[in-house]
């Protein structure tokens, strides 16, 4: 349930077109973020559902584009209201994904913390009511 807005947050804060859920040491394609998630912990009560999602986020680039400290930079200049979901490892790591190549990858831990709803549907319902009013004017 968390996916899509972790994946919201992170495009909003690495400036990336494309989120990939997936391991970093089988990333294929440069400059998408992939986000490689190791453990989540996850309870409801009242409707709502609270979690924390724990991970890597990594981006696979050239070695000339992707430089030390890439993923730091963009942390600095990422929207307050969104960064203050996560907590942002403070060490960034690099390696070759093959030995020899031009290609990098640049890593950093996280932890996102996120609430939600827990009955998807009463939302959902909710929505469309929203949406009926707005567009018979009823919500003024």
């Amino acid at each position: 349930m968390f996916k899509k807005a972790l994946e919201k947050d992170l495009k909003a804060i690495f400036k990336v077109k494309k989120v990939v859920f997936q391991r970093l040491d089988a990333a294929t394609e440069q400059d998408v973020l992939y986000c490689e998630i190791t453990q989540t912990r996850q309870s409801g009560r009242r409707g709502e559902e609270f979690g924390k999602v724990s991970g890597r986020v990594g981006i696979l680039g050239a070695a000339q584009g992707n430089p030390w400290g890439f993923l730091q930079k963009q942390l600095l200049n990422a929207p307050q209201n969104v960064e203050k979901r996560f907590w942002f490892g403070p060490i960034e790591s690099q390696s070759e994904t093959v030995p020899g190549w031009e290609l990098k990858t640049q890593s950093l831990d996280f932890v996102y913390f996120y609430k939600g709803e827990y009955y998807p549907v009463k939302g959902f319902i909710e929505g469309i009511i929203w949406i009926f009013n707005f567009i018979t004017g009823g919500s003024k």
